[in-house]
């Protein structure tokens, strides 16, 4: 078999040309590969179906090919017991010319210069004109400006001859191995890879075997910034042509570079996707089928579903000029060559692949300037199912016409497409040195040396068809390789002869349009499996072609272009979403969406529990039936027009809801949903089971006035009627701020009532109408939420909490008189405070967080007569499960004075201000954030009276009794956002509060002492701290926020120590639990003071 294939053109040139594009045989080729100016490199494996080396591995049966018959005479003899048939793709390419392709698209800015002062132009196969002009000419940038740079992909990169630097592939280590043996008529480039080898003149090349016999060493997945640290660690690199163990870079590093290199400026721009994470494995120049099978399973395990090959056998001539001519009935001898092989491992396991793991194989066309690529792009002909997972990369020069040297597309035209063949790649700061001239130094328009990182091949149009797939692949996650390969060909910019031809495939690869999705569905079905019920994927290119979509997965996908493919539309999982057009029948087993002015030019059958959501004005040109429980979606005021017929059989039902194109009155009108030119038939005369989710609008019934329409009536409820009804599934406390958001709805709603549908669309009053129909589209489900939310009660509330907090604050000042000093004594205090709470009514809850630094002094102004006072800042958090939320920064001045009356009694004297804003932020009820600031003050002023007893000896037992008065106001303020955010009124409210405390100290010693105490607080009036005012976008309509009701009566209780330190220094501490019914909170304070 290998000397069939290899002895069919050229005896001579054997293993060695028969060989990665990385080789110059037969003329040269041009190279195709590696770092440094040359595209000449030494290393010489072998490819699948030619290696003398056997497979260690079993390979699995394939499956039987298919056999295609051939449909042209003259062929039956030659693909007779094959699974080829090369008829149709041997049809003459079109004589009418693509337009001129479009290489500059989107320039990269800000790259390093074009144009190399004292560039050796004697040496062409360096010319890497512009540096950047394989990004432009894919479309890059357009691609890279969108976000999307493969983040989430995963390549593999089977190759040969990575660096030898640690740092980039972390364990990997280079094998070293030997040159040996006899060669003849070897250029002066193998001599250097190989000094030993001698040449005898003659014609024939023998290599011995130990040459190529290499230890595998695959390298694990690692990430770009790895990679790109290769090419700004070391300084002066020797480029060698990948010589054996040398430190260089060589040709996979250009391969990995070109294809998830990361840009780091003034060092390089970057490959094509470079987000990508790469799973390299590096043969060690023994291309045989074992070692590339390995190469690929490996990759495939480290979750590679790309793989980039930039190696393969091409039949190489042994003249000195490429000659080139359009595809002949002579090629079947390069096909009956490879029928031969098709038989291989490598080849069973590259199809296994590509039909159980889902992989896409990109392969190089080769450098042999042939009418045809590689054998390995011919495997669909020995199994052609393996279509889907195949893409072979032509190369063009920089002007877009095919590059000399490059295969053509040939008989693999229909997987085949180009890219640029010499993607040079230049970073500045270094010196570049060619094995060739080692005088030779390139140097930019500064004259600064210049690191260059390329050559010439399709080596390095490969990674750039990689690259790219990596990049839709980042953005479809979902995507198959017959996805992906849809994809890339069929984006690609035709260029040659118009459409698919045999020179440059489907044209040249297009990164920008590629990211946008497929282009044609050329290959039959597209099985778009969305998975993920929250993944969104946008198609938006205009998609045609013969082919159809089958729509599969729990995730939506969105057509966002004008698409003319003529195959079925299938929707069997999660939704498909039409923004424009369709040329296309359309089955729904799931949910099909037509957008607003959406069209479908063909038929639509909706089943099997399938839906159709009609957006408003789309239009179907065709016939719509209902069969086996399809339902039909229509939003509230949206018409949905077919200019067939329409037909209801056993229909799951009509759903009529969201939200409405129409302000709904207490009066009735009636909406058309459909109108079906061909008429309206239903089963037994009449649409069956008619649903409308919600309770802020009714719709009574549905029926026809022409035979030819569909209509509701759509008529408003009273929302205080709608929120008694709610109140009754609620707690109490949610049932309170339903009812008040009902009736602050109702006044906007009967203010509403009294002007046009043009006044509500139209001027100062636009919003508060467009607002108002969002709230009457709401869901049932959704009502009590959305009309608790309309009561602000986040306002009152996080009042209430705040007040509460700031009552501790007084009683902690009041709380120092209680030590009296020496007469005439100062001690100074500072503390810090923390409180945490929560308050709880059935279903609605809320969390506090306060803290809180204070610094206060104490005197002792006579025996009997101790006076103290505080200053304290700091801020109060709460939050509730309502998706409510404030924070109240403030500061509070308290003061006291204690006077003893006798040994038993005494009075105490206390006063509090505190100034505060409270910062709001809450959802208004129709899912827009509304936020305030209000401003205001407390003021609170207490008397008390008590006696003390000793107890347990040295023990002391307060009790007190008195009476405060909580006053509170608040400045006038507007919440941010919209119509129905709240308007509010100043505030004023004063509150009684009885208050009883017990305080018990216990001195451990002269130094410390132990207390403890416990106390109510009872308000002998409810606290209102709701607000009165309107919604911003109401004139007159007023109503009243909501609020949950701070339980009347508390309790505390705590424990704490004091202790002397000394020098009068002291300390202290305690904790304290407040508690109710429903709110309960828990507070730590510690402090020191200084007694002088």
């Amino acid at each position: 078999m290998n000397k069939l294939i290899l002895n069919t053109k050229l005896k001579t040139v054997a293993a060695v040309c028969a060989t990665i594009f990385l080789t110059a045989c037969g003329g040269g080729g041009g190279g195709g590969g590696g770092s440094g100016s040359s595209p000449d490199w030494n290393s010489t494996p072998t490819a699948p179906g030619v290696s003398n080396t056997g497979s260690a591995n079993t390979p699995d049966t394939p499956d039987t090919p298919d056999t295609l018959e051939p449909d042209k005479p003259g062929f039956g003899n030659n693909c007779k017991g094959y699974a080829l048939c090369v008829a149709d793709h041997l049809k003459p390419d079109s004589t009418e010319n693509a337009p001129a392709p479009n290489l500059n698209i989107n320039p990269v800015a800000g790259e390093l210069p074009p144009v190399l002062n004292g560039y050796p132009e004697a040496n062409p196969r360096l010319n890497f004109n512009d540096l950047t002009q394989y990004k432009n000419a894919i479309n890059l940038k357009t691609a890279h400006d969108l976000g999307y740079k493969g983040k989430g992909a995963v390549v593999g990169v089977v190759d040969n001859d990575i660096s030898d630097y640690a740092e980039l592939f972390g364990s990997a280590t280079r094998i070293s191995y030997g040159c040996s043996g006899h060669q003849a008529g070897i250029s002066e480039l193998d001599r250097l890879a190989c000094p030993g080898i001698v040449s005898d003149g003659t014609e024939d090349m023998n290599i011995d075997p130990a040459y190529l016999t290499v230890k595998v060493r695959p390298f694990d997945v690692y990430d770009n910034a790895k990679l790109n640290r290769v090419f700004r660690d070391f300084e002066n690199p020797t480029f060698q042509h990948g010589a054996p163990h040398s430190d260089t870079l060589n040709h996979m590093d250009t391969v990995s570079y070109l294809l998830a290199g990361r840009a780091v400026p003034g060092y390089g721009t970057g490959g094509v996707a470079p987000e990508a994470k790469l799973v390299g494995y590096d043969v060690r120049d023994k291309f045989d089928e074992k070692n590339i099978i390995e190469g690929w399973q490996y990759a495939i395990s480290k979750g590679a579903k790309i793989i980039n090959n930039s190696y393969g056998v091409s039949n190489v001539r042994n003249d000195d000029e490429y000659s080139y001519s359009p595809p002949n009935v002579s090629d079947l001898e390069h096909v009956a060559q490879f029928n031969m092989t098709a038989d291989s491992p490598s080849f069973r396991k590259m199809d296994e692949h590509i039909r159980k793991d889902g992989t896409l194989f990109v392969f190089a066309a080769g450098n042999d300037g042939l009418t045809y690529g590689s054998y390995e792009g011919l495997l669909p002909y020995a199994y052609p199912k393996a279509q889907k997972g195949l893409i072979v990369a032509a190369g063009v020069e920089n002007d877009g016409t095919i590059a000399k040297s490059s295969n053509r597309c040939g008989l693999m035209a229909q997987w085949c497409l180009s890219a640029p063949y010499q993607p040079g790649v230049l970073f500045k700061g270094r010196q570049y040195v060619d094995a060739l001239d080692k005088n030779m130094v390139i140097r930019g328009s500064n004259d600064e040396p210049l690191l260059g990182l390329g050559g010439r091949g399709t080596s390095f149009s490969a990674p750039l068809v990689s690259g790219t797939a990596a990049l839709v692949l980042g953005r479809y996650p979902w995507m198959s390789n017959d996805n992906l390969r849809t994809t890339i060909l069929t984006t690609a910019q035709d260029i040659g002869a118009k459409g698919v031809d045999s020179v440059y495939g489907w044209g040249l690869l297009n990164a920008g349009k590629a990211i946008k999705g497929p282009a044609q569905f050329a290959f039959g079905m597209f099985d778009a499996n969305v998975t993920g019920e929250d993944t969104v994927s946008f198609f938006e290119n205009d998609i045609s072609g013969n082919g159809g979509l089958n729509k599969t997965g729990d995730g939506r996908l969105i057509l966002d272009g004008e698409n003319t493919y003529t195959g079925v539309t299938n929707v069997m999982g999660g939704m498909l979403s039409v923004n424009k057009s369709i040329t296309s029948d359309v089955y729904s087993g799931s949910k099909f969406h037509l957008n607003d002015n959406a069209r479908v030019k063909g038929n639509v059958q909706v089943d099997v529990n399938g839906f159709l959501f009609g957006g408003n004005n789309s239009t179907i040109d065709g016939n719509l039936t209902f069969t086996q429980n399809g339902n039909l979606f229509v939003q509230l005021g949206d018409v949905l027009n077919v200019t067939g017929k329409t037909e209801f059989g056993d229909t799951g039902g009509i759903w009529l809801g969201g939200v409405s194109k129409y302000y709904a009155r207490p009066n009735e009108r009636l909406i058309t949903f459909l109108r079906s030119d061909g008429g309206i038939t239903a089963k037994d005369g009449q649409v069956q089971r008619v649903y409308a989710d919600g309770e802020m609008v009714s719709r009574d019934k549905v029926g026809t006035a022409t035979g030819k329409d569909l209509y509701y009536s759509l008529r408003r409820n009273n929302v205080n009627t709608v929120a008694m009804t709610v109140k009754e599934r609620l707690d109490p406390v949610l049932a309170h701020n339903v009812v008040q958001g009902g009736r602050n709805l109702e006044n906007l709603m009967e203010e509403a009532d009294k002007l046009s549908d043009k006044e509500l669309a139209t001027g100062s009053y636009a919003q508060t109408g467009r607002l108002l129909i969002r709230a009457q589209s709401e869901r049932t489900d959704g009502t009590a939420t959305m009309l608790e939310q309309l009561a602000a009660g986040i306002h009152a509330n996080s009042t209430n909490v705040f007040a509460e907090t700031q009552s501790r604050r007084l009683k902690s000042t009041a709380d120092k008189l209680d030590r009296p000093l020496k007469t005439g004594e100062t001690d100074v205090f500072a503390e810090t405070k923390r409180d945490t709470g929560d308050w709880k009514h059935g279903a609605a809850s809320g969390g506090l967080t306060d803290f809180r630094q204070t610094l206060g002094v104490k005197y002792q102004a006579g025996e009997q007569t101790t006076l103290a006072a505080a200053f304290d800042a700091g801020q109060t958090k709460w939050d509730e499960n309502t998706r409510g939320s404030a924070a109240v920064n403030s500061f509070s001045l308290n003061a006291g004075v204690r006077h003893n009356l006798d040994n038993m009694t005494f009075v105490k004297a206390l006063l509090g201000y505190s100034g505060y804003k409270n910062k709001t932020a809450r959802l208004n009820g129709v899912d827009i954030r509304a936020e305030g600031e209000a401003e205001g003050s407390l003021t609170q002023a207490a008397l008390l009276s008590g006696f003390r007893l000793p107890v347990f000896g040295s023990g002391l037992l307060e009790t007190e009794i008195g009476a405060r008065l909580d006053i509170l106001r608040q400045k006038a303020f507007e919440e941010k956002g919209g119509a129905l955010a709240w308007k509010a009124d100043k505030l004023s409210e004063t509150t009684p509060v009885g208050l009883l405390n017990v305080r018990l100290t216990q001195p451990l010693n002269d130094k410390t002492a132990l207390f403890g105490f416990a106390g109510v607080e009872h308000d002998f009036k409810k606290r209102d701290y709701a607000l009165t005012g309107m919604f911003k976008g109401a004139n007159q309509a007023r109503g009243k926020t909501g609020a949950w009701d701070m339980p009347q009566t508390r309790w505390n209780a705590g424990l704490g120590i004091r202790a002397e330190l000394g020098r009068g220094w002291s300390a202290f501490g305690n904790y304290e639990y407040t508690g109710s019914r429903s709110y309960k909170s828990n507070s730590l304070k510690a402090g020191v003071g200084y007694r002088f």
